[in-house]
């Protein structure tokens, strides 16, 4: 006979994602110049505010998302240094952001 355990969590994950696309465009005479930056702001009630910003690649595909997060999952699964334990973490998070962007 076996015996299964359930045990309930009482950790609670608090994450706010706030995500904004803008257009840049250079008019200036004789030439058009213009691109997409995606602001990305996750408040995170345990670890602060973490604000990014980046021009949107045109390659960018949930598949591509998905491999990153991945590696750096394992970078911070599996690391012995806090500080890079940390900085895995947060691109984690700016590249959630990303994906829940791709997806909407």
């Amino acid at each position: 006979m076996s015996y299964i355990s359930k045990r309930e969590s009482s950790e609670e994950i608090d994450l706010n994602f706030f995500i904004r696309t803008f257009e840049v465009v250079d008019n200036t005479p004789g030439r058009y110049y213009g691109y997409r930056k995606i602001h990305v702001v996750v408040k995170d009630a345990k670890n602060g505010q973490i604000n990014h910003e980046q021009v949107l690649p045109e390659e960018l595909t949930v598949k591509s998302l998905l491999r990153n997060i991945e590696k750096l999952y394992n970078v911070y699964m599996y690391t012995q240094n806090k500080k890079l334990a940390e900085g895995a973490r947060e691109e984690m998070l700016k590249l959630i952001a990303l994906l829940i962007w791709k997806l909407w």
